[in-house]
């Protein structure tokens, strides 16, 4: 539960090697994502676009937890969108999808792509 926000520091810093690392800078560090009590929102805050979808809770264990997101995929600013891109996004999120995130400390990771990379992700503190 909380909000949480693109670590690109720490996520790029297991990237080093790959070709296209300066494209790569520029996408990292700008997604939020909010975990409520049933609803997960991504947002974009500089585009002024959120995406969110309903998840459950499909089991915990000491240092990590397993969500399933399902139904449709919500978008505020769809006119302020990449058309191409949010096409995408329905397409990937058409079908229930599971996902296993990692918690450390005041971070989480998941797996990305080809699942052979890690995005981290450092919770947001409330001011």
């Amino acid at each position: 539960m909380g909000t949480w926000k693109s670590d690109a520091a720490r996520t790029l810093a297991e990237w080093k090697s790959l070709k296209n690392l300066r494209t790569l800078k520029a996408v990292f560090g700008k997604l939020e994502i909010s975990y409520g009590r049933d609803k997960v929102v991504a947002a974009l805050p500089d585009q002024q676009w959120k995406q969110s979808r309903r998840y459950k809770v499909l089991g915990v264990d000491e240092k990590s937890v397993a969500i399933v997101q399902y139904g449709k995929v919500e978008v505020e600013g769809r006119d302020r969108y990449w058309q191409e891109g949010l096409r995408a996004i329905e397409k990937m999120h058409s079908k229930p999808t599971i996902g296993h995130i990692h918690f450390e400390g005041d971070h989480f990771w998941v797996l990305i792509g080809d699942g052979k990379n890690r995005e981290f992700f450092r919770r947001v503190r409330k001011k």
